[in-house]
């Protein structure tokens, strides 16, 4: 099965890839910059960001289901508003290249004002 992984570079990410590789899938993994991600051996990388729908034109073509493990913590600004709109972006270019499954890594656990603002609901 041909996935995609955005987030490939994160925490998760970075632990997802290569097991999606041992388990024979043929994986793309969604970097913001390509130069800086030193890619597991058989994974294709594909340059974009989620905030910017334009440079997501192609990157979802042939494939079969995407991992969206992305956060917009430490970017600065209103974290929830690019959390947000870079979730959009990722599900319309899913839809338009007929990706049939996403799965979307969230944040789940208690509520309280000691958490993080992130996580609060």
């Amino acid at each position: 099965m041909r996935v995609l992984v955005a987030g490939a570079t994160g925490f998760v990410g970075s632990h997802l890839v290569p097991a999606l590789v041992d388990a024979g899938h043929d994986v793309r993994a969604l970097v913001r910059d390509a130069s800086s991600y030193d890619p597991p051996d058989g994974v294709a990388v594909a340059e974009g960001d989620l905030l910017e729908d334009s440079s997501l034109e192609g990157v979802f073509d042939d494939v079969e289901a995407a991992y969206y493990l992305v956060h917009s913590m430490g970017t600065g600004g209103d974290f929830a508003e690019r959390d947000r709109r870079a979730a959009n972006n990722f599900a319309a270019a899913a839809d338009a290249a007929g990706v049939s499954r996403a799965v979307y890594l969230g944040g789940l656990g208690e509520t309280g004002d000691d958490l993080s603002p992130h996580l609060r609901p």
